[in-house]
């Protein structure tokens, strides 16, 4: 991903690059932007670093002084829930050691026994954070395997 950035000669600034590897093993990339990630991973960050990437990146682009604060002991994950009534009724069983902030994308006019096709096709959105790393890497493992 770096070395097709490079080959870009993008700006200087934040930058993010939305890959997955198929079944095959090939890399397909979905998106390749001159701009801080979008969704909750600006929250995650600055839930992890105290740093606003957006912030961050306004003032690399401005060519003023970052400043960074201490570093937070603070740890925090993002995921992506796609449709699928299976999959949320395993999610709804899931006791998670982490704080937990949901926002549900479907409401009850929404069907959600469709399933997703597309990354943005998504029933929930959750954000979860705590002090203890082991916190957020158990809850990563639990949605991993539902």
């Amino acid at each position: 991903g770096v070395a097709v950035v490079k080959a870009l000669s993008g700006p200087n600034g934040a930058y993010h690059i939305e890959q997955f590897i198929n079944a095959e093993g090939d890399i397909i990339f979905l998106e390749i932007a001159a701009r801080p990630a979008g969704g909750l991973v600006a929250r995650m960050y600055e839930s992890n670093s105290n740093v606003n990437i957006f912030t961050l990146d306004l003032a690399v682009k401005l060519n003023r002084d970052i400043v960074f604060n201490k570093k937070s002991n603070h740890y925090a994950l993002q995921a992506l829930v796609p449709y699928g009534l299976d999959l949320l009724k395993k999610l709804n069983e899931l006791s998670f050691s982490s704080h937990v902030s949901f926002k549900w994308i479907v409401n009850t006019d929404v069907s959600i026994k469709k399933t997703s096709g597309s990354v943005v096709d998504v029933a929930a959105k959750l954000l979860l954070e705590s002090d203890k790393y082991e916190n957020i890497h158990q809850d990563f493992l639990a949605l991993k395997n539902i």
